[in-house]
């Protein structure tokens, strides 16, 4: 929808609904660049909503944590919300680089280089677009220099035409839904482009590097890391934790696997503390000592809530209770009988 089409329709639903007096009908109208599908279309959200994403950390910290849980077990939880995200960023990966998912579309060359690429959770929704070139109709071809410009229309909807273009000495795809620039990933009208032009990969413009199954790989850490501030040495310290994720992934399941990745861990270690020790001038790094491991965390002393504090009468008493053999008040004295 273009925001020539959202005016018109927001017309007509003013006129049908009598929406004009309403006030929160005109303040909605103000906002329209916040929430209109037509004014977002180039806004890249990686498919996002408002608060989505907010919503589905929420859900899944709730498993983890309690209303009664002491600060000491709230960190312990934490931690293990922690560790549940990157063991499924581990398996998510695993995933990626070592399985092939099932062929199903008609475009095969494209579908299996968009399943190299892509991580196995974008694939799903890449796929989703190729399928949907069965949809599309051609209504016209024709060159502009040398792009190629195709005006398309989906399968029952006649009325709405949208123009694709192809760059043949750029290889550049482009197209007027914007989708692209909303999700990151082509949409079924640049897939109808490239089966048009018989593509058989997806070009590399149009792969961004977030949605890549080698996003992570270490080539990636080695580029232009060059700073030897401490924002330079906070930078790699972060690289290397998330490279060696993967070693910790494959290393543990097995005892041979965890002896052969210690091994070499270790003599990973003596030659770069010789590296170490040859560029400081033979200074040995020094280790920060943990804490104790019996150390104690107790939870906070409860503190006098702020305010100030209530003057005024003392809450009056009711009426004492007398004593029921004697008569008076002050004690509770039993019956002679009973003493």
């Amino acid at each position: 929808m273009t925001t020539e089409d959202f005016e018109s329709e927001w017309e007509d639903a003013d006129d049908v609904y009598g929406l004009r007096e309403k006030q929160w009908s005109y303040q909605m109208y103000e906002k329209k660049k916040m929430w209109a599908s037509a004014y977002l279309c180039n806004k890249f959200c990686a498919g996002y909503r408002t608060t989505s994403r907010c919503e589905g950390i929420n859900a899944h910290v709730n498993k983890f944590l309690k209303s009664t849980h002491t600060i000491y077990e709230l960190v312990q939880s934490l931690e293990m919300v922690s560790h549940e995200y990157r063991n499924r960023e581990l398996l998510l990966q695993f995933q990626s680089l070592n399985s092939v998912p099932v062929m199903t579309t008609f475009l095969r060359s494209i579908e299996r280089h968009a399943a190299t690429v892509y991580t196995r959770e974008v694939f799903g929704d890449v796929k989703k677009e190729i399928e949907g070139v069965g949809a599309l109709n051609q209504i016209n071809k024709r060159r502009i220099l040398s792009t190629m410009v195709y005006t398309l229309e989906e399968y029952e909807k006649p009325n709405v035409q949208i123009t694709a273009s192809f760059g043949q000495s750029t290889s550049k795809v482009s197209c007027q839904c914007n989708f692209w620039k909303k999700h990151g990933y082509p949409c079924k009208h640049m897939f109808f482009v490239m089966k048009a032009e018989h593509l058989k990969e997806i070009p590399d413009k149009l792969v961004l590097r977030r949605w890549r199954t080698d996003v992570k790989s270490p080539e990636q850490y080695t580029k232009s890391w060059d700073d030897l501030s401490e924002h330079g040495v906070i930078l790699r310290h972060g690289a290397l934790q998330s490279a060696s994720q993967w070693m910790f992934f494959l290393g543990a399941p097995r005892l041979v696997l965890f002896e052969k990745a210690m091994r070499e861990i270790q003599s990973l270690c003596k030659d770069l503390e010789l590296d170490y020790k040859a560029f400081h001038g033979g200074v040995r790094p020094s280790v920060e000592h943990p804490p104790e491991a019996n150390a104690v965390v107790k939870d906070p002393l409860v503190v006098q809530s702020k305010g100030a504090p209530k003057f005024g009468k003392k809450k009056a008493h009711g009426k004492r209770r007398p004593c029921t053999y004697w008569k008076g008040t002050g004690h509770t004295e039993n019956l002679p009988s009973q003493r």
